[in-house]
């Protein structure tokens, strides 16, 4: 393969982990004085209680290369779009507040699109299928490629081990998916989406410590901080230093703000391969809300845009591209009765997914 091609491949996978797959940190504040205007922001983990989220992020990757710069040139704007349905049951519960949580999925949707070439994949009856997992595998050899991967993450509990501040310790059970998706000739990488170990750590713990709000008092208009930090494969870090504050208490609801600033670190070890990374512009604003009456993160946005330019030289030749990355990630609270996609829908889904693939072979 050439150096060229090694690292346009690079820099795309680069694009989309800022979105799908980042190790967080948090720093908490001072807690808040008693003030009769304040409110103590928990999350009701108690043993058995279970609940469930409906997830849903996008991202938008642009890459523009110099002019002259055929490599760079090549590089396909991407569209990723990945939406599920997850119930969560807290499953032990420790002396000092450690708590084990397990995780199935109920209902998943990755829909991707790389210049002309779309991909969509659909399945809103994972707890159904998960009920007859031994009649599929009798009949394994008629599933399709996709049907799978679907029964691969239907086997899939995952383990949600939080450390007593409720921050995210570990995360496990999604082996077997991604080694089924990395061993599918059919179908590439991006079905992963966020159902990697890392991704989806990242992915659930903002709502487990209510972006660090949890277990203090709040005031309006307090804030406090929280960090985290995004690997860029081996390119580079991307700093994360969140402000937030609290916009607003009613009687049944708090609202969270917190606005990120953002930097780049690049590694100190040598590598003729890696490209040298500036930031241009990047932004990122998230709003929380916490419902008092269920005790847990009710809904959560958070709105992003980078701008990054990649240069390398080498071989007698040099490339310069600049790639841009919005997107969107949402987490809503809902109904355990409302878990997973009608029969209806869902078939229509798959008619649709199928229709598309067919289309982009």
């Amino acid at each position: 393969m050439k150096a060229t091609s090694r690292i346009g491949a690079t820099i795309i996978a680069a694009a989309s982990g800022v979105f799908l797959a980042a190790s967080a940190s948090a720093q908490q504040s001072p807690p808040a004085p008693g003030d009769s205007d304040s409110v103590m922001i928990e999350i009701d983990l108690r043993p058995d209680r279970s609940f469930a989220y409906a997830f849903d992020t996008e991202v938008d990757i642009v890459q523009r290369g110099a002019e002259g710069d055929a490599d760079a040139a090549d590089l396909p704007d991407q569209n990723l779009e990945y939406e599920a349905e997850v119930r969560f049951t807290v499953v032990a519960v420790q002396p000092d507040g450690a708590r084990t949580l397990n995780a199935t999925v109920w209902a998943y949707e990755a829909e991707w699109e790389e210049g002309d070439a779309e991909r969509e994949y659909s399945r809103g009856d994972l707890e159904r299928l998960r009920g007859r997992l031994d009649e599929v595998f009798e009949d394994a050899g008629d599933l399709s490629p996709a049907d799978r991967l679907f029964v691969a993450l239907a086997r899939a509990t995952i383990v949600v081990e939080l450390a007593p501040d409720n921050s995210v310790a570990s995360v496990a059970g999604l082996e077997g998916f991604g080694e089924a998706v990395r061993a599918s000739d059919d179908i590439d990488d991006r079905f992963l989406g966020f159902f990697t170990n890392d991704a989806f750590a990242d992915l659930v713990g903002p709502i487990f410590t209510a972006d660090g709000a949890v277990g203090t008092r709040r005031l309006p208009g307090q804030a406090w901080q929280t960090a985290k930090t995004v690997d860029l494969s081996n390119i580079a870090a991307m700093d994360y230093a969140y402000d937030w504050s609290v916009v607003e208490i009613d009687d049944d609801e708090v609202t969270l703000r917190g606005e990120a600033q953002i930097t780049v670190r690049r590694p100190t070890n040598p590598d003729d391969l890696r490209p040298n990374v500036a930031l241009r512009s990047a932004e990122e604003t998230v709003v929380t809300e916490w419902d008092a009456d269920e005790r847990l993160v009710e809904e959560r946005e958070a709105e992003y845009s980078t701008s990054l330019a990649f240069t390398w030289s080498g071989q007698d030749r040099s490339i310069r591209l600049e790639q841009v990355a919005t997107g969107v990630t949402e987490a809503d609270l809902i109904p355990l009765d409302e878990l997973g996609w009608t029969e209806d829908e869902d078939d229509d889904e798959n008619d649709d997914a199928e229709t598309d693939s067919d289309d982009a072979e």
